[in-house]
Order: structure tokens, then sequence, then C-alpha cells
């Protein structure tokens, strides 16, 4: 995995992948006040910013330790996807926005998602569809949308897919 430091967060700042919890409410994902939320890649925390507007309790974790530090956001932690610090279905909804392409371990990381998940995944993921693919050198997961799909079902209910990127999971037995 590649090394997230000061140069990977300052090319983060000028991405805006657009208001998350707004495209999710869209596809079908319950947000409701209360609810308890991790947000695995939060970045600069807009996202959990936007879950806890909507009265969410909701804290992310970003492998960026340099972000994270300069944030200074209390809602904001360090953590490694492939292996979370939180207890076994800790949150009703676990939120990962393109991450997983960026992670060699991506079904230890799918894994480590629904473990913390009490109920809900969603995820956003590119795939080889996208003409975006190849232009981040930090991609290192090439699958199609077949591919995550196969990769997620394996996981976990698969109850919702949007634009053949974006996939909403139940956790079995809930």
């Amino acid at each position: 995995m590649t090394a997230f430091g000061e140069e990977y967060a300052r090319g983060l700042a000028a991405h805006n992948s657009g208001d998350i919890p707004a495209r999710m409410g869209l596809y079908g994902v319950p947000l409701e006040p209360g609810m308890t939320a991790l947000e695995v890649g939060c970045g600069y925390g807009r996202c959990v910013e936007g879950l806890r507007a909507r009265g969410l309790d909701a804290i992310g974790a970003d492998i960026n330790a340099w972000l994270i530090e300069h944030l200074d956001k209390p809602y904001l932690q360090w953590g490694d996807v492939r292996d979370l610090d939180f207890a076994d279905n800790a949150f009703d909804l676990v939120v990962c926005t393109d991450v997983l392409e960026h992670v060699a371990e991506y079904e230890t990381a799918i894994d480590e998602l629904v473990r913390v998940s009490r109920r809900l995944v969603y995820v956003e993921v590119t795939t080889t569809e996208s003409r975006n693919m190849h232009l981040d050198p930090t991609h290192c997961v090439f699958l199609d949308r077949a591919g995550w799909q196969a990769a997620l079902a394996a996981r976990a209910e698969v109850v919702g897919h949007a634009g053949g990127f974006r996939f909403l999971l139940r956790k079995r037995g809930t």
C-alpha cells in the first residue's frame, strides 16, 4: 500500500466527490438520526460531517496520519481498513468510498468493513469500466463491476447497487 502523507493529503483537498450522504439517500441508504456510522478512508472528513449534520453519531478513520493530526477534528482518527481498531458490530452503517481499489488486500478490507458493521455497509469503488481507473497511480486493484460485486457478495448480502460502482450491503443475519 502506498504511503499517504502530506503530498497526498494536499491533492485530496482538491478532490471533491460531492455530497456522499445525499447520494447515499438517493440510493435508499437509511440515514436516521441517532444511527452510529463509521467512514473508513474519510480523508478530510466531509462525508463524516455530512452524516453528523443529518443527526448520525458518525466518526471517521483514515490511514493518513499526517492528515488526521493536522485536521485536529476529534471525530476523525487514524485507522487502517485492513485492521480496524473497533469492536465487532460497532456501527449501524459503515461507509467506504474510493478506498478498496487502493488496497491490494481488498478482500481483507471488505471483511473488516463487514465485521465492524452491525447492519449496513455502503461502498463506492472505481471499476475497470471507469475512464479514470488508470489515471491514479495508487490504484492497485483492477476489477470490473461484476468482479467487485462478486467480491462483496462473498462477504455480505448485496441489497442494492447503482451506476455499477456503488453498492449497499447488508450484513448476513441482520
